[in-house]
């Protein structure tokens, strides 16, 4: 009886239908990235997976060593998911040329604003990227404008804890940043409903050598990253930035500060080497953010 089962389950396997692909989504490798990921794009708000995942969990406990259910997980490791929030825009390539410190300050933060901004979403399918294997690499290169190179290489250095080093560079405009960066996760306990917070712990330095020929270095700090409303009792699950986002210069003394706050919404200021308040930055980082002067009173610039 058990072998004619056997042979009743494997003619059941045999005669399952395959999905089906036409010839011109095979043709197109765009067409198959997104085959690829139809089975994780649906929306995924509370549920029994969910429930029965967090459940399992002990406040506090460091999710960096558990399994998360597949629908959590990015089509690409951590490393190139780096790779995505590095990647350099027009404006970071006019670092160099820009006479104004202060104004280089600003392409800074909005360089990394554009990476970041990609982070918050309603849901939390895809939210994070797979952890990569004790010595993994990932490299990869990217086009400009104006036919110049930007490069990136990143490498899983540690397994337990995982760690990561990741290193971008424009050769021709003298702009680099490195970083080494170690992600924890963390659950966590509140009064309406647990919630999973993620940080990057580590250092993050851009370096640019201005057109006349000085160093200029900028210590990054990033925001970290919330899961709120997991069991999705009222309305979604969602991911958003949380915490602070502070760029320092140590030559010119100027400081970066942009709390992130619910509903998007980002505000902060640039204290200059004496510690005084001379811009003020605000907005929404999934819409628009603006600096005014303190002085003026007036928009001096769209970061995003």
């Amino acid at each position: 009886q058990n072998e004619k089962k056997k042979k009743i389950n494997n003619n059941k396997i045999r005669n399952m239908k395959k999905p089906e692909v036409t010839e011109e989504e095979l043709k197109n490798e765009e067409n198959l990235y997104i085959l690829e990921k139809r089975p994780q794009a649906e929306k995924v708000s509370g549920g029994r997976i969910i429930i029965d995942f967090v459940k399992s969990l002990k406040p506090g406990v460091d999710l960096a060593n558990q399994c998360s259910p597949t629908f959590a997980l990015k089509p690409m490791s951590i490393l190139e998911w780096f790779g995505h929030l590095m990647a350099p825009n027009n404006a970071l390539m006019q670092v160099p040329g820009i006479k104004s410190e202060t104004k280089r300050l600003l392409v800074i933060a909005k360089y990394l604003l554009k990476g970041i901004s990609t982070i918050p979403q309603v849901g939390i399918q895809q939210c994070k990227g797979y952890n990569s294997v004790l010595g993994e690499q990932f490299k990869c290169q990217w086009k400009h404008d104006d036919g110049t190179t930007s490069r990136y290489v990143a490498e899983q250095v540690s397994h337990h804890p995982p760690m990561s080093a990741v290193y971008f560079e424009h050769t021709e405009k003298k702009i680099n940043f490195s970083a080494t960066l170690k992600p924890t996760v963390t659950l966590t306990s509140s009064l309406t409903s647990p919630y999973i917070l993620g940080k990057f712990e580590g250092r993050q330095i851009i370096n640019v050598t201005l057109a006349s020929g000085e160093n200029e270095q900028y210590i990054v700090q990033l925001p970290q990253f919330a899961a709120r409303n997991l069991i999705g009792l009222i309305g979604d699950s969602y991911g958003e930035l949380t915490d602070y986002l502070i760029v320092t210069c140590p030559k010119t003394g100027l400081e970066l500060k942009l709390e992130f706050k619910s509903s998007n919404k980002v505000s902060g200021h640039i204290r200059n080497a004496k510690k005084k308040k001379v811009y003020k930055v605000q907005g929404v980082i999934t819409g628009k953010v603006v600096c005014s002067s303190y002085e003026t009173k007036k928009n001096i610039n769209a970061l995003f």
